[in-house]
C-alpha cells in the first residue's frame, strides 16, 4: 500500500499513518497474527518511515477494501474506502490512497480588520492561532 499526496501524486514519507482492510464477502476486519518476537494479532496496520505498508500475510484470493484509520500531520483523514481485488493475477498487489495537504485558510483582505478585533478580544479563529 502507498500513501500519496492527493495533488501531487508523490509518496507521504510517513510513518504511523493506519489502514484496516475489510473483507468485502464477510464485511469482517482482517486481522493477521505475528509471532515473532512474540505472538501478537493485529487489525490495523501502520505505515513504515517511507509511507509504504506491506501486510504481514498475504490476503486469500478476494475483494477487499482498505479503510485509513488515521493519517499523519497537515494531511486531512480521508476514510472512504478504497476497493481492490486479490487474485493472483499479480504477485504483489498496489493500493493507492491519496490524500489532500490541510490548507490553512486566511481572512479575505476586507475581513482582516475583523478577524484583528476579534482575536484581541480574545475570540479564536484558526487564523488568529
Amino acid at each position: 500500500m502507498e500513501k500519496r499526496d492527493a495533488e501531487t501524486g508523490k509518496i507521504i514519507p510517513a510513518a504511523g499513518i493506519g489502514f484496516q482492510v475489510r473483507d468485502l464477502t464477510s464485511g469482517e476486519l482482517i486481522s493477521q497474527t505475528v509471532y515473532y518476537p512474540a505472538p501478537v494479532t493485529i487489525s490495523t496496520f501502520y505505515t513504515a518511515d517511507d509511507g509504504t505498508l506491506m501486510l504481514p500475510c498475504e490476503l486469500p484470493y478476494g475483494h477487499y477494501e482498505l479503510i485509513e484509520v488515521t493519517t499523519c500531520h497537515g494531511y486531512v483523514l480521508d476514510t472512504a474506502p478504497v476497493p481492490f481485488t486479490v487474485d493472483g493475477s499479480e504477485a504483489v498487489v498496489t493500493v493507492t490512497k491519496s490524500n489532500m495537504a490541510q490548507k490553512r485558510r486566511h481572512p479575505h483582505p476586507k475581513d482582516r480588520r475583523g478577524f484583528q478585533r476579534r482575536c484581541k478580544r480574545g475570540i479564536h479563529f484558526p487564523a488568529c492561532i
